[in-house]
């Protein structure tokens, strides 16, 4: 190993540990060490209900939208599942490619990307699409209509299966969600149907989350996972 590349290993330990300081945000990274994080059990119960609702489906590619440190896109890819992760935060992207090396996986590429309505085009058609806990964020960036607009045209990139999660009533009012009633359960699945033509619309259970400031002890909440297949699938 030449110099710089000896260089480069050190720069790149001491970057990820200052960025995993003082804990992983969201997603725990088993793979390099770090079990614990803001949303661990829920990541880890979403994962086994993903992993299970694949049963019978032929996926041979697939990618995360708002992959955060790639929790998924490792998980997917350990099941032989060639992953595109895409992320609009620089640290996370970091995270995700140095976790990458050290589990030498070759089938998850890694993207910094902003999704936006022009920026959408850009991502390849797949088998599997994971939109989990970005919804929202487009809603507040951009209005519902143009959220609305990213969705379809994601849904329309993805061949087989596409798993949907979103911030519900928790949500804080600039996010600028609309009303969701009595049901979130039934808001979240009558948007999907009406923005993601030609599916079927599975329910796969209400996984732990937390409200803004909280975590999986304080302000917890409940968060709906569906499973949108094409008819055809």
């Amino acid at each position: 190993m030449s110099i710089r590349a000896n260089f480069q290993k050190v720069i790149d330990e001491v970057q990820f540990q200052y960025d995993v300081f003082p804990r992983s945000d969201y997603q725990p990274l088993p793979w390099v060490g770090i079990n614990q994080a803001q949303r661990g059990e829920g990541t880890n119960a979403r994962w086994e209900a993903i992993e299970t609702s694949l049963t019978g489906l032929s996926i041979h590619s697939g990618m995360d939208i708002g992959c955060n440190l790639g929790y998924f896109c490792f998980a997917l890819a350990q099941k032989g599942i060639p992953m595109l992760g895409v992320d609009m935060d620089s640290r996370y992207i970091r995270v995700a490619q140095y976790a990458s090396a050290k589990i030498g996986l070759s089938t998850v590429g890694l993207c910094q990307m902003m999704i936006n309505t022009e920026t959408v085009a850009l991502l390849p058609n797949v088998d599997l699409t994971l939109i989990l806990s970005v919804w929202h964020h487009w809603v507040r960036s951009y209005g519902l209509d143009k959220a609305s607009q990213i969705l379809s045209a994601l849904w329309n990139k993805t061949e087989q299966v596409l798993f949907f999660e979103t911030g519900e009533t928790e949500m804080s009012s600039d996010f600028g969600l609309p009303a969701m009633g009595d049901s979130s359960r039934k808001w979240v699945e009558d948007y999907l149907k009406t923005n993601c033509a030609g599916a079927n619309i599975t329910h796969l259970g209400q996984f732990k989350a937390f409200a803004p400031l909280g975590d999986e002890n304080r302000n917890v909440v409940y968060r709906n996972l569906f499973k949108i297949t094409r008819m055809t699938v």
